[in-house]
C-alpha cells in the first residue's frame, strides 16, 4: 500500500465526529458485548471475593 493512500485513508476519518447509526462503517457490538450492567458485574466481583481484586474498566458503551 502506498504512503499516499495511507495518508488519504488516515485523513478521511474525523475521530471527533461520531458515526451515525445508519453509516455503513458503524458496527453494532451488542452480540459480543452483551447487555449486562458493567457496574453490577464489576461490583459483584469485588464484593464476593475473599481476596483483594483488581478490576480494569476502559472505554464506554456508547
Amino acid at each position: 500500500m502506498s504512503e499516499d493512500l495511507l495518508v488519504q485513508i488516515y485523513n478521511a476519518f474525523d475521530p471527533k465526529r461520531p458515526l451515525e447509526p445508519d453509516s455503513p462503517f458503524y458496527v453494532t457490538c451488542h452480540d459480543v458485548r452483551g447487555q449486562e450492567n458493567i457496574i453490577n458485574e464489576v461490583g459483584k466481583n469485588i464484593v464476593l471475593s475473599d481476596q483483594p481484586t483488581y478490576q480494569l474498566y476502559t472505554g464506554h458503551r456508547g
